[in-house]
């Protein structure tokens, strides 16, 4: 997340990713640079918020610590004991929106592609309860 922040804050890289969609000639290369500036700086705001510092900097640190510690690196055979300070509903839910319109922000900067959370997850939930929907016809068992 640093690093995209850090890429993002440079002007050569504004600079480039506005060549890469109007000519230097255009009298729309200042409005999309001015746009892509205004885009790359609430992304950089978003990531900031969970960096050292930040407001959200120790959910990020417990989300990480959880993923390290308990998910990606544990042994199967270890049994799992909650220790230590918790993360609350409300905290992953707000990391993850936050996420979600970084996401939403990096896309339209790199790839000048629209992308809606909110419709994505209208489409998974769909194919979702077509598939459980199925899973019941068929009287499939789940272990």
């Amino acid at each position: 997340m640093e690093c995209i922040a850090k890429s993002l804050g440079k002007k050569e890289v504004i600079d480039a990713l506005t060549l890469a969609r109007v000519d230097k000639n255009s009298e729309n290369f200042e409005a999309m640079q001015d746009d892509l500036r205004k885009r790359a700086d609430e992304a950089i705001r978003l990531v900031e918020k969970y960096m050292k510092g930040g407001a959200g900097h120790a959910v990020y640190a417990k989300l990480r610590d959880l993923r390290n510690e308990r998910l990606a690196h544990r042994q199967v055979v270890t049994k799992i004991r909650a220790t230590g300070a918790t993360t609350t509903d409300e905290e992953i839910e707000e990391f993850y929106q936050d996420n979600s319109k970084l996401v939403h922000i990096l896309l339209d900067i790199f790839n000048a592609m629209a992308y809606d959370p909110e419709d994505a997850a209208k489409v998974f939930g769909f194919y979702a309860s077509h598939f459980w929907g199925a899973v019941q016809k068929t009287g499939a068992r789940t272990r």
